[in-house]
């Protein structure tokens, strides 16, 4: 089997349960996708494509069961993704969930790796700790359980280390610093403070304000150092404060066309194609595109910054930012 670094496995479908469980399990796969991509992932949730589907009534089904969408309705985006993504991550339960096992048993078949999120929770010192890794899953153990209709009676299926695909990664732990990590590198209960951080960044551990609250990975360095290397202010929005206005209004129009009525967001399957798309406005630059009454030349700026953006993403050294959406 072909070894795969972290570089080549970076984007990842999430499978797991929903029918028959409160609210279809979505709060799981929130916490789970936001926990993924502030590890560095590109994610797609069926939870988050079934909740902008707009052909689904929300209002009293989530997810649409119960109503006129079947099984094959969903399958139809959820096995694609798969087969468009690096890996499948699964959510615990996913083998008694007959989607998951369709899931799985595809990402076994055409060469893609699975994993499964473990959680390991600790009380010490009276303090409740939950650590958490991706571990590998069997190959076999996935075609046991997708023929045999769920989970065998077999022992030790999931593997981590001996796995020849598994990312070149030792830990897929939370971002935040745990009892044990604190005491190893003399770190206090108290607040993190400047000194606490440096020594977090010279450990080779993300840096704590490499996160956002949400748990949105950042697009910046970690160091200190290496942040004031890039300057936002004075080396972009200073340097181009109306250049910058009129990409806002691109994005504006654009949303308000592909995605009207819902928030601001970049849904990444709707246009793809920007390097055919900048030439064509530059050839117009100077004028105003007749269709969406915005500046061509602004357009041009547009383009060259998704293109950008997604050949950061695509090398792995950029998160899917918090403003996309793959659907």
């Amino acid at each position: 089997m072909t070894q795969v670094t972290l570089n080549k496995v970076r984007s990842a479908y999430l499978a797991g349960p929903m029918r028959g469980i409160e609210e279809y399990n979505f709060p799981a796969f929130r916490r789970e996708t936001a926990w993924l991509r502030a590890e560095g992932w590109h994610v797609f949730s069926p939870a988050e494509r079934d909740e902008q589907d707009p052909t689904i009534d929300h209002t009293e089904d989530v997810a649409g069961w119960s109503g006129t969408r079947g099984l094959d309705y969903f399958m139809a985006f959820d096995l694609k993704a798969v087969c468009e993504m690096d890996a499948v991550i699964c959510l615990p339960g996913w083998e008694n969930s007959q989607g998951a096992r369709l899931e799985t048993v595809t990402a076994v078949e055409v060469g893609h790796p699975v994993f499964e999120i473990v959680e390991t929770r600790s009380e010490p010192n009276g303090t409740f700790l939950i650590a958490k890794e991706l571990r590998f899953v069997n190959p076999d153990y996935i075609r046991l359980v997708f023929f045999g209709q769920g989970a065998p009676d077999v022992e030790e299926h999931v593997l981590s280390a001996d796995c020849p695909c598994a990312p070149e990664r030792e830990s897929f732990r939370d971002p935040i610093l745990v009892a044990e990590d604190r005491a190893a590198m003399g770190i206090g209960p108290e607040p993190l403070n400047a000194n606490d951080i440096d020594t977090i960044e010279a450990s080779g551990r993300p840096s704590p304000i490499a996160y956002h609250g949400t748990g949105q990975a950042s697009a910046l360095p970690t160091g200190s150092e290496a942040r004031k290397a890039v300057p936002l202010a004075r080396g972009v929005l200073d340097y181009f404060p109306a250049a910058l206005a009129e990409v806002a209004k691109v994005s504006k129009a654009g949303n308000d066309k592909h995605n009207p009525g819902q928030d601001m967001h970049h849904a990444r399957g709707k246009s793809t194609d920007h390097a055919d798309c900048l030439l064509r406005h530059l050839v117009d630059r100077g004028t105003i595109d007749r269709e969406t009454g915005e500046r061509h030349s602004a357009e041009v700026a547009w383009r060259a910054l998704a293109m950008l953006q997604q050949e950061l993403e695509d090398e792995g050294v950029a998160p899917m930012p918090r403003g996309a959406r793959l659907a």
